[in-house]
């Protein structure tokens, strides 16, 4: 019997072990799932919160943008307002101007500027009251604004440091936008009267006339930049993708006056002009004002790595038959009367300006050395007379860029005209001529010189190809292109980012020419 008891005492046990060992398992069952669902949900919480911090941060640049693009519209309105006023988004200015008579002065946001002061600093270290937060926002993820304003001195142009902070979050990010009007460089083609396209033509660059465009057709244009016409576009071109159209009519992707608000004029540009002047004679350029000096010859070039600029002066004046002393060095320009005296060989100037009081033989082809095509080496900007005192440019040999995929870019402003010398063509090929640059005959044209210099008839025989790369402003309509039936023009793209030195700009616009995220300065944590 005991045996028999001690059987019937066992069978429990192990149920009970077998019992116990399940739910064991399905304890740990349960912890696996528990610590899995724990996982996921601190994976999904991570993920939501990162998702949250780029919405934020994303919102937060908008913001950023938002103020600079305000800023921008009030420099449209006044394109000085950066000297009327500390902006609403700025911390507290300090005149340091040393000539004003409020030096140390300061002013808050939202107040007028001092008058009689140009420069100026942020020297009252910012707090958590000169942040702003951008209109139309509510609740602390939606950030605050401060901005700096630093004049560049340069016709205009503003930079404008823009940082935003979620200070709840410590998020922060700064920009540095530069504001400026577009420069005259900037389009491939301008003119204070009608513009003309020969049918089927691809324009590469932007346009802008202070009347009207016409792509003629059949067949229509195509036009790779944009457009802006005071007047009315015609001939419906064709618009490449991203391209758009301004004009007066209401028919285009805009009105004009959205851009631009004031007409074209090129009136306008003789202040740049004057800046220029007295950049190249008292500010460190190159000043060519020889007395009686009626012309000079210029000659770019370089020197191993240097880049440099020879110079010839004439003091003689020639007439012959119907030609005029002016006339005459638009065809003449190596002729032995010119008695060419040698000025000197300069560094192109710091600042890149050279300036002339009268006509510029822009290249030299067989008076002294050096001669050859011009060849340009580092930013500069050749301008011949002013307001007072018109002057021409006679190209009068290739130009070309040493190396024309960097910075340095060349522009040419006559006062007067900028007229060709048909006897330049073939210097380096054959019935080819190769012009680059940006081109500005402020008060005329740009020609090529006939045998009674405005007038007459052009050379005879075989014509030469014209390969143009760059920018054509001129105040009146020219005859380029009847003495090169065969050309090519195209656009320089380096131009809508980088003006020659100086070169006048459309001083009733304004645009972004540099935006760019930059590191987060310490002012910009507060």
């Amino acid at each position: 019997m005991r045996d028999c008891d001690t059987t019937l005492d066992r069978e429990p046990r192990s149920r009970r072990s077998q019992d116990g060992i399940a739910m064991i398992t399905v304890i740990l069952g349960v912890m696996v799932i528990f610590a899995s669902i724990l996982v996921l949900s601190r994976e999904a919480v991570a993920e939501y919160r990162a998702a949250k911090y780029g919405e934020r941060d994303d919102v937060l640049f908008s913001q950023m943008e938002g103020v600079a693009q305000r800023y921008l519209s009030k420099m449209a309105t006044d394109p000085a307002y950066y000297l009327h006023w500390v902006d609403e988004f700025e911390r507290p200015r300090t005149c340091t101007d040393p000539a004003s008579p409020n030096l140390n002065q300061v002013r808050s946001a939202g107040s007028a500027w001092l008058a009689d002061c140009g420069s100026w600093a942020y020297l009252t270290p910012a707090t958590a009251s000169d942040w702003t937060r951008y209109p139309l926002t509510t609740g602390d993820d939606d950030g605050e604004v401060l901005m700096e304003v630093r004049p560049r001195g340069d016709q205009g142009a503003v930079e404008l440091i823009v940082a935003g902070q979620i200070r709840l979050r410590s998020q922060y990010r700064t920009i540095s936008v530069e504001v400026a009007p577009p420069a005259v460089s900037a389009f491939e083609w301008m003119s204070e009267v009608d513009l003309r396209f020969a049918p089927g033509a691809v324009v590469a660059g932007p346009v802008y006339s202070g009347r009207n465009v016409d792509f003629a057709g059949p067949p229509s244009g195509t036009a790779e930049g944009n457009v802006y016409a005071d007047g009315a576009i015609t001939g419906s071109p064709i618009l490449a993708s991203g391209v758009k159209s301004f004009d007066s009519t209401g028919t285009q992707t805009g009105l004009i006056d959205s851009v631009f608000p004031e007409q074209l004029v090129f009136d306008d540009f003789w202040d740049d002009i004057d800046l220029i002047r007295e950049s190249a004679c008292n500010q460190g350029g190159l000043c060519l004002a020889v007395a009686g000096a009626n012309a000079y010859l210029v000659q770019p070039h370089t020197v191993g790595s240097v880049a440099k600029v020879a110079v010839w002066y004439s003091t003689t004046s020639n007439v012959a038959g119907c030609i005029e002393a002016r006339e005459w060095w638009w065809s003449n320009p190596e002729a032995a009367a010119n008695s060419w005296q040698v000025l000197g060989d300069f560094d192109v100037p710091a600042n890149g300006i050279v300036w002339a009081d009268s006509t510029v033989i822009l290249g030299n082809r067989t008076v002294g050395a050096p001669t050859g095509p011009v060849e340009v080496a580092a930013p500069l900007t050749i301008a011949a007379g002013d307001a007072n005192l018109l002057a021409d440019v006679v190209v009068n040999a290739d130009i070309d860029y040493r190396d024309p995929t960097v910075g340095d870019v060349l522009g040419v402003i006559a006062s007067g005209d900028i007229v060709v010398n048909p006897a330049a063509a073939g210097q380096q090929i054959s019935g080819q001529m190769s012009l680059k640059g940006a081109y500005l005959a402020q008060a005329g044209q740009m020609r090529v010189a006939r045998s009674c210099g405005q007038w007459g008839s052009l050379p005879t025989g075989s014509t030469p190809n014209l390969l143009f790369n760059g920018s054509i402003a001129t105040r009146n309509s020219g005859d380029l292109v009847s003495y090169f039936p065969n050309r090519s023009f195209d656009w320089d793209h380096r131009l809508g980012d980088i003006a020659p030195p100086l070169f006048p700009r459309v001083s009733s616009g304004f645009t972004f020419v540099d935006f760019r995220e930059i590191p987060v300065p310490d002012w910009a944590r507060s």
